[in-house]
């Protein structure tokens, strides 16, 4: 029992969250090798309808959320996005009820942004704001706890 106890230590939790990490990383990039560029991407129904689903589970909540942010849908296209106020963009999805639920939610985005490949050229220092200010001002509506939006993984330490 002791045994147990004993290798039970910091340095092992680290070790095994950066494994941890690491095969998750490398799950997504197998999967980013085969990606295929979609002509929607509804980032606002998705978060909206699996926070309503999750919500009645209750307990702690992170939601996890890997996406360049980029919104194009059939509710806001991708020029409506870039070129409309936020606080109207905001006040469109209140009136439709595409609000997410998170209250209580700590909320953590990576993978915002492009890459530098010709196919997908980076973006301008504006429209990476304008990403930011929408997203963050989308998860306070939504009541999140907490809100993390990055490019890269951000690295809490173990929990």
């Amino acid at each position: 029992m002791w045994d147990d106890i004993w290798k039970c230590n910091q340095g092992l939790v680290v070790n095994d969250t950066k494994k941890i990490k690491h095969e998750v990383v490398e799950s997504l990039r197998v999967r980013l090798s085969h990606f295929k560029e979609q002509p929607r991407s509804d980032i606002i129904r998705t978060i909206s309808n699996l926070s309503r689903e999750e919500a009645q589970r209750g307990g702690r909540k992170v939601l996890y959320v890997f996406s360049d942010l980029i919104e194009n849908s059939d509710h806001i296209s991708g020029k409506t996005f870039f070129t409309t106020d936020t606080r109207r963009l905001i006040q469109y999805l209140k009136k439709y009820g595409l609000l997410a639920s998170l209250e209580g939610v700590d909320v953590r985005v990576f993978g915002v942004g492009r890459d530098g490949t010709p196919a997908r050229a980076p973006l301008t220092v504006p429209a990476v704001q304008k990403i930011m200010d929408f997203w963050n001002a989308y998860f306070q509506a939504s009541k999140a706890q907490s809100i993390e939006i990055s490019p890269n993984i951000i690295d809490h330490g173990p929990r």
